[in-house]
């Protein structure tokens, strides 16, 4: 909400000695239009009793206006170039969290460009939803705040506005008198005032927060696995199935990512369970596994590399076969996808062409 209302600071009176001139700081660029006093006066937002002054000083105050009326610049959002966490696993769906003023004004969080889900929305405070990383890409990215008009919003580091009496909020203005009562030259603090205005331009050109999406090691280690055996099979380990191998060797990656086998899913040398090697079962376990894995349909957005892909070459329900998400990119065109897997033998293997001559494919993100 745009503040637009008035401050009126009471004013007191300082008076120095001839030679002694306190800084004056006053710049309407930085805070506003500042109404002349009759002679110098302290402005602050806080009393303090005036010192003794000269009989002629004391006459000259009896007959002055002594207030001066400060009209600050319209409050704008600020967000504090700082965030709960800089650093994003590149599976998203991290929650990050950033602290401001007047953030009930911001409408949209965008990174890179893209909105993202606010999840908590407060006046000194917003917190949203990172996404994943285009294609799993490592690297910094910018969040943007935008208002109801899709225009950002600053983003201002708290280090570059200083606390003293130039600072854009809760500011000290002040002026003098001599002891003879006259009011003492500002015209020769021109540095105060360029000081001033540099400190306002600095909080107006705000920078982007910046975060940095990292590797996540467990799908690091999945895709290793993927892209050394989806060609030449790891039979020393695990059973190769002729024909309809696509499921074991996915299950194989989950488990290479750090998944943990239980009674509904699992290989030993001894035995497997159906979701192991079965594409239908696989999808039916994967339903179960909420604090591990998400079913997103056919939407493709939320993609990531490392998700499973699973076809449906006849649309009868059941899934005839599973791979790996080995590539995403996002397009204006739409969102991408490459799959890697056994069967069809392949690391990079284009969804839209899979599906070309008819079938659906899903998506299950894996956390």
């Amino acid at each position: 909400m745009q503040n637009t209302s008035f401050h009126r600071a009471r004013a007191r009176v300082v008076a120095l000695p001839a030679t002694t001139v306190r800084r004056v700081v006053l710049s309407t660029a930085a805070f506003g239009t500042v109404a002349a006093c009759a002679l110098g006066a302290v402005v602050t937002n806080s009393w303090a009793a005036p010192k003794t002054l000269t009989a002629a000083a004391q006459a000259s105050l009896e007959n002055a206006e002594l207030v001066a009326s400060v009209t600050p610049a319209p409050a704008e959002p600020v967000v504090f170039d700082g965030a709960s966490i800089d650093e994003i696993p590149v599976t998203g769906g991290t929650e990050v969290s950033v602290e401001g003023t007047d953030l009930t004004m911001v409408a949209a969080v965008a990174v890179d460009g893209d909105e993202v889900e606010i999840i908590d929305h407060a006046d000194d405070a917003i917190a949203f939803e990172m996404p994943a990383a285009d294609a799993g890409r490592t690297g910094d990215v910018d969040v943007t705040f935008l208002d109801e008009d899709g225009e950002e919003i600053p983003v201002v580091d708290p280090a570059a506005v200083v606390d003293n009496s130039a600072s854009v909020a809760g500011t000290e203005l002040v002026q003098v008198l001599t002891e003879d009562g006259a009011l003492a030259p500002v015209a020769d603090e021109a540095d105060d005032v360029e000081a001033a205005e540099s400190q306002a331009d600095a909080a107006d050109a705000a920078d982007a927060l910046v975060l940095t999406y990292v590797a996540d090691p467990a799908i690091e280690k999945q895709m290793r696995y993927v892209m050394k055996y989806w060609k030449s099979y790891n039979s020393a380990k695990y059973i190769v199935i002729s024909g309809a191998d696509c499921a074991n060797f996915t299950s194989q990656s989950l488990a290479a990512r750090g998944w943990e086998m239980d009674s509904g899913w699992n290989y030993s040398a001894a035995g497997y369970s159906p979701s192991w090697i079965s594409s239908t079962a696989l999808r039916d376990y994967l339903a179960t596994q909420t604090d591990r894995a998400t079913n997103l349909g056919s939407e493709r957005s939320q993609v990531k590399v490392g998700d499973i892909a699973q076809f449906d070459w006849d649309n009868s329900g059941d899934r005839d076969h599973t791979t790996i998400v080995s590539r995403v990119e996002h397009t204006s065109a739409g969102t991408k996808i490459w799959v890697a897997g056994h069967t069809k033998d392949t690391d990079y293997w284009n969804v839209d062409e899979a599906i070309a001559s008819g079938g659906s494919v899903y998506f299950w993100s894996i956390h």
